[in-house]
């Protein structure tokens, strides 16, 4: 009875090991850090590029406001 307790326990030193030794690897590896680092960079290209975006559409709506639109409705009129 003793001898088949002792080789529970040395079973599950062993597995608890094991566990650990995976755990120990995985958060050594390094391997989803460039994943990481890509998907921060592309989310800073898109939030960047839509400022552009909204700044330029700021400065040339008016202008085309002020200028195209009003010589096409001029070319459609029937005045």
């Amino acid at each position: 009875m003793e001898e088949k307790l002792m080789k529970m326990v040395v079973k599950a030193n062993l597995g608890c090991l094991k566990a650990r030794s995976r755990v120990e690897k995985k958060l050594r590896d390094n391997s989803g850090a460039a994943f990481v680092d890509t998907l921060i960079g592309i989310l800073i290209v898109v939030v960047i590029g839509a400022a552009i975006l909204t700044a330029l559409r700021g400065f040339i709506v008016p202008f085309l406001e002020d200028t195209l639109f009003v010589k096409i409705k001029e070319m459609f009129s029937s005045d």
